[in-house]
């Protein structure tokens, strides 16, 4: 998978990627950090955590 989003980063300019997991769900999480992703809040109506993974410089 970060293969594909670096390629999406610097070459195709789509728009930054958003994912969410279940605060319940360790190997869903463990695997969008380890993709680069970063949580950002938990989003309380949908019972999910955010993740945003940052862009890569350029």
């Amino acid at each position: 998978m970060p293969a594909a989003l670096d390629v999406a980063d610097a070459k195709v300019g789509l728009p930054p990627v958003s994912a969410f997991a279940h605060p319940d769900n360790k190997a869903s999480q463990k695997l969008l950090q380890k993709a680069g992703f970063l949580p950002e809040h938990h989003v309380e109506s949908m019972n999910r955590i955010l993740y945003r993974r940052r862009r890569q410089a350029l």
